[in-house]
């Protein structure tokens, strides 16, 4: 009875002493993530006053770019989105430091692959797609302009083509860089190029059906004319 009762209180003496000896840890890893926290948030928001100081959105307005992307639905603040990237920068930074200091290699493992690889391409991504959707307005505009100003019925199809051949491309480099398998890749680009070959059949075949009667009557009145001629 006495071994078992010895037994039985030098595992928890011995489970107290790693408690106690890691308690320090605990404590040191706490400060280090409530500071580095709080740090983060500061040069977020001092990050986010300088953008707005140089005037980077009124810049990115002008340009245009801005009213492209909230066309499409989507509500950039750059001033507000770059505050928030440094900040979960320096969150991420912190808590990588946190779990260094417990110990916990697996979890650091994991936080080095998402601050050395993957936020840096989610980023880059990022950018090439929000620049793809402005590009690919921008030239569809262009485009639809110069169609236009042949007094051609199909300026808004045409542009519609170019327009979406822009995306398709900044789409796959978005994709490219995220690391996104090839066969995966390649399924998703065939699926997209079939969703807007069904979408302009369906156009041409609902909607074109007069402006095609048309083109093949002045066709067949040219040859009547020159014929003649």
């Amino acid at each position: 009875m006495n071994s078992w009762s010895m037994i039985t209180i030098n595992a928890f003496q011995n489970m107290w002493e790693k408690v106690i000896s890691f308690l320090p840890n605990i404590v040191i890893a706490l400060v280090v993530l409530l500071i580095g926290w709080g740090i983060a948030i500061i040069l977020g928001r001092l990050t986010e006053s300088i953008i707005k100081a140089i005037k980077i959105d009124l810049l990115i307005e002008k340009s245009g770019f801005n009213q492209s992307i909230k066309k499409s639905g989507v509500e950039i603040n750059v001033a507000h989105w770059l505050g928030l990237l440094v900040e979960w920068f320096f969150i991420f930074v912190s808590l990588l430091a946190t779990s260094e200091i417990l110990g916990l290699n697996q979890f650091s493992v994991f936080l080095n692959r998402i601050l050395n690889y993957f936020l840096p391409n989610l980023i880059v991504a990022s950018i090439v797609l929000a620049v793809g959707i402005w590009a690919g307005r921008v030239v569809g505009k262009i485009i639809e302009g110069s169609v236009a100003l042949a007094n051609a019925k199909v300026e808004k199809f045409t542009a519609a083509i170019a327009k979406w051949a822009v995306y398709i491309f900044a789409l796959i480099f978005a994709l490219t860089q995220l690391g996104i398998t090839p066969g995966l890749l390649q399924t998703i680009v065939a699926g997209i190029i079939a969703m807007i070959a069904l979408a302009g059949g369906l156009a041409f075949g609902l909607g074109g059906k007069e402006y095609a009667q048309e083109v093949l009557e002045n066709i067949k009145n040219e040859v009547k004319h020159r014929n003649k001629g």
